[in-house]
């Protein structure tokens, strides 16, 4: 039987780094400022490393801003090779944990310790310039980091809000905080980011909500741009106790907000609503707003607007009753065998191809509701087959994994789980059937399937050596 680390070494294809530079005893960061990092070692914690990113011009004669970067399965080159050049125009360190994961607050808040004592040992930080920010459950983490650094000054959360653990989540205390959310019109989030910006106006804590047009993942470079750009606007207006428009560029950040409606139709009413707001929260007391309040008004109090706002909240109200359900069926999965039961099967199958239907309707409220609950599901079996995987209930993550396979035909990673979670149950015969099928959606690498323990069982099986010499030579 393979140990617990074996296991999770086994599946970690999903979770490996592409950075730039993949060094750890580091004594002269010089040459590899405008690089990302892929690992950097804590001097007082060893088992603890980061990516990290240092602008090109970093110089320790003058205090920097920092993110902190949490990365739900411990990917931590991953944001900084995808935003590290917002990095280096906002002269911005990058950070970002290789050990913080979704899992225990443990594991979260050792990580952080260690970076936070590390990074600020090592380099000139900015006591004052403080910045988190994650995706998914590293989202959750981010803001939770609140209670533990006071002097964290912003927060990025991206397709996810607050912890369900209500000593998590600002409270008025938090009056210097500044949040920004970001999350797909697609994500199983999206709903939750709202009530999230309701629950901080509630609280008088500025935040600023971006929506783009994806699912579950981390968000356009050109909106963690924007998200970067709000945060420094906040932090000038924090600073400047009379502010006028020669204090900062007012002019500058309040120009590019308002082109925002210029790229709208006429039928992105809601949309336009939600910008005029945003600009009268964000530049009352800068410019005069009374034209501003008076246009969001007259949209508001339109039949168009209040039509469309009505649909929006039927189809809410039917969104968070279609999640309790197929939550409660998933918490039954491990009550019974899916795999085996024809009937639960049958269930699952008209759940999911109504799903597809309204997914490929025309109708982009309902397409992205059906996106919504897609990505509910899927992302519920990985989460839940990964954890059945940690107590080494095998049968269990199978299931999980087989519905998986069910929602996302055409990705190639839950048929790599299930394959080896089969392969774990010495079920070679279908653990090798879900691994031809993922080498069919992907053209993994035979280095990559070698590395996998998991897949141990079935190495030597003749169908195996044949799909590794299929795969493309590196």
């Amino acid at each position: 039987m393979l140990s617990l680390r074996q296991i999770l070494v086994g599946i970690i294809l999903y979770f490996h780094f592409s950075g730039l530079h993949a060094q750890e005893n580091i004594k002269d960061f010089t040459t590899l400022y405008g690089t990302v990092i892929d690992s950097v070692k804590c001097k007082n914690n060893p088992t603890q490393s980061y990516a990290l990113f240092l602008p090109k011009t970093y110089s320790p004669d003058r205090s920097w801003p920092v993110i902190y970067f949490f990365e739900p399965a411990a990917r931590g080159a991953l944001p900084l090779n995808k935003y590290y050049e917002i990095a280096e125009k906002f002269n911005f360190i990058f950070v970002c944990s290789n050990n913080s994961k979704n899992g225990s607050w443990e594991t979260v808040f050792d990580a952080a310790d260690a970076i936070f004592m590390d990074t600020q040992e090592r380099f000139n930080i900015d006591k004052n310039r403080i910045y988190t920010s994650g995706f998914s459950g590293g989202s959750r983490a981010a803001v939770t980091l609140i209670h533990n650094y006071p002097n964290i000054r912003g927060v990025i959360g991206c397709g996810a809000g607050f912890s369900i653990n209500p000593a998590h989540h600002p409270t008025k205390a938090h009056s210097n905080l500044r949040y920004v959310g970001i999350v797909g019109n697609r994500d199983m989030n999206y709903l939750e980011q709202f009530r999230v910006a309701e629950a901080l106006n509630k609280l008088g804590i500025p935040n600023f909500l971006i929506t783009f047009e994806g699912k579950h993942e981390w968000p356009p470079v050109a909106n963690f741009y924007q998200a970067i750009e709000w945060l420094v606007f906040q932090e000038q207006l924090m600073r400047t106790t009379s502010v006028s428009k020669n204090d900062i560029n007012t002019d500058y950040y309040f120009n590019k907000r308002t082109e925002a409606l210029t790229t709208l139709n006429q039928n992105e009413i809601i949309a336009q609503t939600r910008i005029y707001q945003a600009l009268i929260n964000d530049f009352y007391g800068i410019y005069n707003m009374e034209s501003f309040a008076k246009r969001l008004e007259k949209l508001q109090n339109s039949k168009t607007y209040k039509k469309k706002e009505k649909e929006i909240r039927r189809l809410n109200s039917r969104e968070l009753a279609e999640r309790e359900k197929y939550l409660q069926a998933l918490a039954q999965i491990p009550y019974n065998n899916l795999i085996d039961n024809d009937s639960i099967q049958y269930w699952w199958k008209m759940e999911r191809n109504a799903l597809f239907r309204m997914e490929n309707s025309k109708d982009s409220l309902k397409s992205r509701m059906a996106s919504r609950l897609l990505n509910l599901i899927w992302a519920t079996c990985a989460e839940k087959g990964w954890g059945a995987l940690q107590k080494e209930d095998f049968i269990h993550a199978s299931n999980y994994f087989y519905l998986w396979t069910e929602i996302q035909k055409d990705s190639y990673w839950p048929y790599l789980n299930l394959a080896c979670s089969y392969s774990l149950q010495n079920n070679k015969q279908e653990a090798i059937k879900m691994l031809k099928k993922a080498t069919d959606l992907d053209e993994l690498s035979p280095s990559t399937l070698e590395k996998i323990q998991a897949l141990n069982n079935i190495r030597k099986e003749p169908e195996y050596i044949e799909i590794l010499s299929k795969l493309p030579k590196e």
